[in-house]
């Protein structure tokens, strides 16, 4: 009985590390001190003059510390900025969800993960995107795209890449 209780521990062992068609729970993380439970805060960005290029609205709400713009104006109206922030991606979310909408933009329905995040707008006639990529802690690049509902007074100059008109239904049949 000596020599087959080590055998058997041993099998146990090797069948426990290899596959199984049932996924075994992931350990529990380690519960942290009261003090750890918050991510840490980026340093205050310092204030820039960063501005808009002129088919983008002056009143669109710029994220704190934003720079490094480059503007792309595409011939189907679209008109796409890319920028940085020495902020966080939790931060930038934040910050649209409260600038947005005191600027008078509608935020539509975004999607948000650990490292990206997206949040349509629109406002007037105007159709718009951000999306935030985390890059490093305090760091989150920046892609904007905009363009106008209508091109040259005609309706249905915009994208498919932007949101529809915030009464639309999301669904393909609704």
């Amino acid at each position: 009985m000596r020599r087959l209780l080590p055998a058997l521990l041993a099998v146990v062992a090797l069948a426990g590390c290899s596959a199984s068609e049932e996924p075994s729970a992931a350990p529990s993380p380690t519960p942290s001190r009261a003090g750890a439970a918050s991510p840490a805060a980026c340093p205050a960005p310092a204030t820039t003059e960063l501005t808009w290029p002129a088919a983008v609205p002056a009143d669109l709400p710029k994220p704190p510390g934003a720079s490094s713009a480059e503007v792309e104006s595409r011939t189907d109206g679209l008109t796409v900025v890319t920028f940085t922030t020495p902020i966080s991606i939790r931060e930038s979310v934040l910050f649209l969800i409260d600038a947005m909408p005191k600027a008078g933009y509608t935020l539509a329905r975004g999607d948000a993960e650990n490292t990206e995040a997206d949040a349509p707008f629109v406002k007037g006639d105007l159709r718009g995107v951000m999306r935030m990529i985390a890059v490093q802690e305090c760091r989150t690049d920046w892609l904007m795209a905009v363009a106008r509902a209508t091109v040259g007074g005609a309706p249905g100059g915009g994208t498919p890449l932007l949101p529809p008109r915030p009464n639309a239904s999301p669904l393909p049949f609704g």
